[in-house]
C-alpha cells in the first residue's frame, strides 16, 4: 500500500481577485492555471512547505495563514491537498520562476471558474468552499 503524500496549496487575495499561476509547460499539468503549491518534503511541516514552495514559484516571502481545508486528489493516488490561506504577498515583487511558472495572473472567482485552463482540484476547491474565501 502507498504511503499518504501531503501537498500545499496557497490561497492568495488582494481585494476581490484571486493569485494563480500557469504552470511552466515542462512541468506536470503543463499550461494549467492553478493555486501557488506544491509538495512537502520529509520532515517538513506543511507551514514551511508552503513558503518554500512560494518562495522557490514566485520569489517572495509570504505569511502562512488558516488552514481552509484538507482534500483528496483525484488525479494521483494518497495525495492529500491542505490547502492554506496566504499573505504578505507584494505583486510589485514577484518573481516568477521561470522553470515552475510560465505566468501569473489576479483573477476573479468568477473568472477563475470559467477559465479552461484551470486544474480540476482547484475548481473543486472553489465551489466546494466558497465560504471560507471571504478572508
Amino acid at each position: 500500500m502507498e504511503s499518504t503524500r501531503d501537498a500545499v496549496i496557497g490561497v492568495c487575495r488582494l481585494n476581490r481577485d484571486f493569485l494563480v499561476i500557469r504552470r511552466a509547460a515542462s512541468l506536470r499539468a503543463g499550461g494549467k492555471l492553478c493555486f501557488p503549491g506544491g509538495h512537502v518534503e520529509a520532515g517538513e511541516c506543511n507551514e514551511s512547505a508552503l513558503r518554500r514552495e512560494i518562495f522557490e514559484e514566485l520569489g517572495v516571502d509570504v505569511v502562512v495563514g488558516n488552514k481552509l481545508a484538507e482534500t483528496w486528489s483525484l488525479a494521483s493516488v494518497n495525495l492529500r491537498l491542505n490547502w492554506y490561506s496566504i499573505d504578505g504577498i507584494e505583486t510589485d515583487k514577484l518573481r516568477p520562476s521561470r522553470d515552475e511558472v510560465s505566468e501569473v495572473y489576479w483573477l476573479s472567482y468568477n473568472e477563475l471558474l470559467m477559465h479552461g485552463d484551470l486544474l480540476s482540484s482547484n475548481r473543486d476547491f472553489l465551489i466546494s468552499y466558497r465560504d471560507l474565501l471571504d478572508f
